[in-house]
């Protein structure tokens, strides 16, 4: 993006002219404004061009009144942003800006914006919108006050006051569709010889995300010692070009937090499933062998599979099949239900997972706390009174199927 006060000189072919184009500000769209001047010769419209500069410096820069929400926003998510933030994140967040805070704070002074006044739009957007929707809204509300309080082009930051969203108890959670262990067995049966099935089982088996294991490379894995290492995530951004307009690219990106950065046990089957998906890839790539560097999952022509991609031939595969429709990201949250509910200790769920704190874990999976209960119950009286090991298990299984 051009400062403001920046100026080009440019010939109008259609006119026969040139053109001094200066740069004044920011309209609440997020375009440029531009105050134009023609000139019949190049050396004209650069003393045009001075001379336009020069007003504009008379007129003053901005001060912290006139700096509007649009122009401040816009500036540090194309420049401060793009070193702090992760190139997915940048891409979420501006994608919620455009698409729900500059339509109504765009042309508003910085340092105008009351907190009442965003406390409004942020319940406005809570009507139709998701608790983490609009707690995403408010994260980024509350990044660009606090680096404008840095900067002191404001006195306070307004957002300071206003509270996080919590999900009514009426609305469906983040774990919204979770599989039962008997839906868990159909799909894992349905799945068998499918070109998902490794994706599928790794998914249910292990809880990771579907930009982690797209980013699954063969040296990411040791069959010797029965494990896996998450090293980076694919990820599908959406970009500005040169022209202004907006693409999707591919990304390959370190994990999304150090967390992330785990190392997961396979089991055997998992391992013998590997060998026999490395071995249909190879056939249907028509080579002997893939190298260790090559990924683990990849299209027709052994490129990187896009996340888009996957989820597409997920969708469809569920609707051929008969299967209920669920989203790929709740197949993690299937391996944490049943996880949880066979009795394995939330912590090791934690880790597993790539949680940053067990209070995500526990915040997350909280509404199945009963289930846990009464698994935690049926372990120790096991344990205490020597309860029969089947019935437990039936109790277990009783609990995952709720």
């Amino acid at each position: 993006m051009r400062e403001r006060g920046s100026g080009q000189v440019v010939f109008d072919r259609s006119k026969g002219c040139f053109k001094a184009r200066l740069r004044v500000g920011t309209l609440p769209n997020g375009r440029a404004q531009v105050r134009t001047k023609q000139a019949p010769t190049k050396a004209e419209a650069k003393r045009l061009l001075k001379q336009m500069q020069t007003e504009l410096r008379t007129e003053g820069s901005p001060t912290e009144a006139s700096a509007t929400f649009g122009t401040f926003a816009l500036h540090y998510f194309s420049h401060s942003a793009t070193q702090r933030l992760r190139a997915s994140t940048l891409s979420n967040h501006t994608y919620h800006l455009h698409r729900y805070l500059l339509p109504t704070l765009g042309h508003r002074p910085m340092a105008n914006v009351s907190t009442s006044e965003l406390e409004s739009l942020l319940y406005r957007h809570r009507k139709t919108l998701s608790a983490s929707t609009v707690n995403l809204l408010r994260s980024i509300l509350s990044r660009l006050f606090n680096e404008a309080l840095k900067r002191e082009e404001i006195e306070k930051n307004p957002m300071q006051a206003l509270p996080r969203f919590r999900t009514r108890p009426d609305e469906a959670s983040q774990v919204q569709q979770p599989l039962n262990l008997d839906e868990v067995h159909r799909l894992l049966a349905t799945a068998k010889g499918n070109e998902l099935e490794f994706f599928i089982v790794l998914a249910v088996a292990t809880g990771m995300r579907r930009g982690e294991i797209l980013g699954l490379r063969y040296s990411d894995i040791d069959a010797i010692a029965g494990e896996l290492v998450i090293r980076r995530t694919v990820s599908e951004v959406r970009i500005t070009g040169a022209e202004g307009r907006r693409k999707t690219c591919l990304v390959v990106l370190p994990p999304k937090t150090k967390a992330s950065e785990r190392r997961l046990w396979l089991a055997p089957e998992v391992l013998d499933l590997l060998q026999v998906h490395r071995e249909r890839a190879q056939e249907r790539l028509g080579i002997s062998s893939l190298p260790p560097a090559s990924p683990v999952f990849t299209d027709s022509v052994g490129g990187q599979v896009w996340p888009s991609a996957i989820l597409k031939q997920f969708t469809k595969f569920l609707a051929a099949n008969g299967l209920r429709r669920v989203r790929i990201h709740d197949l993690r949250h299937t391996y944490a239900t049943v996880g949880l509910n066979s009795g394995q200790r939330i912590e090791h769920i934690a880790q597993q997972l790539g949680h940053d704190s067990i209070r995500t874990t526990r915040d997350t999976y909280g509404k199945i706390a009963p289930q846990l209960a009464e698994t935690s119950g049926r372990l120790m009286a096991a344990t205490v009174f020597g309860s029969r090991q089947p019935d437990v298990l039936i109790g277990l299984n009783h609990n995952s199927q709720r």
